[in-house]
């Protein structure tokens, strides 16, 4: 082998020696003080505490173990630990000259920082309440066993008027701020019920149906259509998924009859039935008593 050869191998090996003289490798651990439990993934960060240029900086293992090989040596180290929910930790520490230096910080809770963060938002109702629109809103979660009906529901509301033509199931008539007609529309989750027959109206449909009832007064939003000068009735149904059976009977004057169920039940697999089945019933007669009629004399009517 030539001797330019040996030199070169020579001066590769006493670099490699050299740079291993050189270097520092600063390990620790970091730990609870409290639980003596090590702390996963706290940021480590050093930096030289004579004129505090950063070093280097990192993150412990999930054991709470961290190494950094430095290239070349520092008299004094400044080393920080961080991590969320306890004090950050600041210690200087001199390396030793030989070996490698091993550093345990302990960690204190931080009693500033609070026990539990609460994130809260806006349910779909307060959303409604919070529109650019004259809204008025009605929740039916205590109407769910009852047999009252949406018109009952609505008449409630301030500016709302329902007028039925007859009994039990007929058909009702709604005033919306002086407006009635085809110019206050009704929709059942956003479709309108122009198309629906008599039978599936509001005087028949029960209040257990809906989640809640949106009133709009005078401008309404552009999915509930732009052609009800008066207003606009939504009607949202409770699309929730869960296992439940609500039923509900009473009886009353004229032979009249209501009662409603409803049961939906969800499996573990995701397969979801319902089933919404109610039921107006009445005699709706009325007795009427004529006296007899005599001549000169108006005849009078008496209602039972």
């Amino acid at each position: 082998m030539s001797r330019i050869k040996i030199k070169s191998i020579l001066t590769i090996l006493l670099s490699i020696f050299c740079v291993n003289i050189n270097a520092q490798v600063i390990k620790g651990k970091v730990i609870d003080s409290t639980t003596n439990q090590p702390l996963g993934y706290a940021a480590v960060e050093l930096r030289s505490s004579g004129d505090n240029t950063y070093i280097m900086g990192g993150s412990t293992n999930e054991k709470g173990g961290f190494e950094f090989r430095l290239e070349k040596k520092y008299p004094k180290i400044l080393v920080t630990v961080s991590f969320l929910g306890f004090k950050t930790v600041q210690q200087t520490y001199t390396p030793v000259a030989t070996g490698d230096n091993f550093l345990k910080i302990e960690m204190q809770e931080d009693s500033q920082v609070l026990n539990e963060v609460v994130v809260k938002g806006l349910s779909p109702a307060e959303k409604v309440q919070r529109l650019a629109y004259n809204v008025s809103l009605v929740e039916t979660a205590k109407l769910k066993s009852t047999t009252m009906d949406l018109s009952n529901v609505i008449d409630k509301i301030s500016g709302v008027k329902i007028r039925s033509t007859g009994g039990v199931g007929s058909e009702a008539n709604v005033t919306l701020n002086g407006f009635s007609g085809r110019h206050v529309k009704i929709f059942i989750d956003g479709v309108p019920m122009d198309g629906m027959s008599s039978a599936f109206s509001l005087s028949n449909i029960p209040a257990g149906l809906a989640k809640r009832v949106e009133v709009y007064k005078g401008v309404v939003p552009i999915e509930l259509g732009g052609d009800a000068l008066g207003g606009a009735i939504n009607i949202v149904t409770d699309n929730s998924r869960r296992t439940r059976v609500n039923a509900s009977y009473s009886y009353g004057s004229f032979n009249t009859h209501k009662s409603n169920v409803y049961a939906e039940h969800t499996t573990k697999n995701g397969f979801y039935v319902s089933l919404n089945a109610y039921q107006n019933y009445s005699d709706n007669d009325y007795k009427v008593h004529i006296d007899s009629y005599t001549k000169g004399v108006k005849p009078s009517l008496c209602f039972d």
